[in-house]
């Protein structure tokens, strides 16, 4: 469904939807732009399939370390979504829409851009549209419970009964289509209780604009819910969903009932009487921003970055005494060209200097250069004029990084490490997005990014 909300934006001018199992009607049935299906048998045939130029979104627990380096043996870009933030990772982009986690919890074996937190939730189009008006008119005392679609330990019974002891007017259960027990709608005779099964996300979405409260799991369905303005309840049903438990626990934006224990059920149950977010945490641009990035990284296949070498000596002093490209500096004194060409040509004959030019089309328009002093790779990188503006700051930075960490015979460093003015808010941004950590709060402002061992 993650896979598909992506998908559903309309920007790849190629959609190839690949698995082992028929799955094609479904992706029917939730599509809204052309795609092709192919059923594979082993993932050799996916990764046959496979070049530079594309973009591979998974969503997957079985999609592990190995799986992603054999995949970024092809060239490809690889969009991770994930939300357990617990394993090692070797991504280009990296999504988690789980509040409260941070890039320093992933081990990444090459320079990946991080999309954390519930500003990046990946809901499909209905629930994006919930979340983008202000206020929900909803049905005073209603209730939604949605344990998930196969729901193997029925949860759905358990909750469903220890709400029946609580004053709600209407209580809506939703059946997944994978349901493993016997029907419990005729296990219970109390009128207030209404069933569905089988709907689509238009229907669970109306269903959700309606309902006051709702009690999910700590999954994408919680989301959903807060994407629907609901006062909910959730817990874990799977060890999977504890750190994202968790998370929305310390934003104090739902009630928590731990496993969906009786007892824990009736503490949420009391606790939801005074209970009240109407912060609209989610506000149905996330996908937006999502692309944003995707499509930041399409440019980058017509960026090239080559080593510096004296041809660079002229183009590098413009940009050296360029005010526009400066104004963020660290030393802001007036460059002689005797100077920089002194400079400039101990920086390219240096063995611990990696000076990279970045190219757009076989014009010179940036750099980025890494200075291994101590046990860190400090970062320097500038745009021309002409570059500025056109987010390309982002892609400069993850494809130096990544440049340097394939160079050879490269010394071994602990971190990269980059120096920003305050006021530099756009390098601020980048350092954070590529998963550099604050490291002080004074003028420059220090980020380190830890670099364990080189790819």
């Amino acid at each position: 469904m993650r896979c598909m909300a992506i998908a559903n934006e309309n920007v790849f001018s190629e959609i190839v939807w690949f698995s082992n199992d028929p799955i094609e009607d479904l992706l029917s049935e939730n599509l809204n732009t052309a795609f092709s299906f192919v059923k594979i048998d082993n993932e050799k045939t996916f990764f046959h399939a496979l070049s530079a130029e594309d973009f591979v979104v998974l969503d997957g627990y079985y999609f592990d370390l190995a799986y992603q380096k054999q995949l970024k043996q092809t060239g490809a870009t690889l969009i991770l979504i994930d939300d357990l933030a617990a394993n090692p990772v070797c991504a280009d982009i990296i999504i988690n829409p789980s509040p409260g986690v941070a890039a320093k919890q992933y081990q990444n074996e090459i320079a990946g851009i991080y999309l954390l937190g519930i500003e990046y939730a990946i809901l499909r189009a209905p629930f994006l549209a919930l979340a983008q008006q202000e206020q929900l008119i909803k049905e005073p005392g209603s209730v939604l419970i949605c344990m998930g679609g196969a729901d193997p330990a029925n949860f759905t019974l358990r909750v469903l009964t220890s709400c029946l002891t609580a004053p709600f007017t209407r209580i809506h259960v939703v059946i997944g289509g994978a349901y493993l027990h016997p029907n419990p709608e005729y296990q219970f005779t109390d009128s207030r209780i209404k069933f569905h099964g089988h709907l689509s996300a238009e229907d669970m979405a109306a269903l959700m604009r309606k309902c006051e409260f709702g009690i999910y799991p700590a999954s994408g369905i919680l989301l959903e819910g807060l994407a629907a303005q609901q006062q909910i309840i959730t817990g874990t049903t799977a060890e999977n969903q504890r750190e994202v438990y968790r998370g929305h626990l310390s934003l104090g934006t739902v009630i928590g009932a731990g496993h969906f224990r009786e007892d824990e059920m009736k503490s949420a149950l009391q606790n939801l009487s005074s209970f009240d977010n109407s912060t609209n945490l989610i506000d149905g641009l996330s996908i937006q921003r999502i692309w944003k990035i995707i499509s930041r990284l399409e440019k980058a296949q017509d960026l090239e970055l080559r080593r510096a070498d004296t041809k660079d000596l002229h183009h590098t002093y413009e940009w050296a005494t360029d005010q526009n490209v400066r104004r963020f500096a660290l030393t802001k004194h007036h460059i002689s060209f005797a100077e920089h060409q002194n400079w400039f040509e101990q920086k390219i004959k240096s063995n611990s200097c990696y000076y990279y030019i970045l190219e757009e089309n076989r014009e010179p328009i940036g750099s980025i250069r890494f200075d291994l002093i101590d046990s860190f790779a400090q970062i320097s990188y500038l745009l021309g004029s002409a570059a500025q503006g056109k987010g390309l700051g982002l892609l400069l930075l993850q494809k130096g990084m990544n440049q340097l960490l394939n160079e050879e015979k490269l010394p071994e460093f602990s971190a990269f490490l980059g120096e920003v003015l305050p006021e530099n808010t756009r390098s601020i941004r980048i350092f954070e997005q590529l998963g550099f950590e604050t490291e002080n709060h004074q003028v420059p402002i220090r980020f380190t990014r830890k670099q364990a061992k080189h790819v």
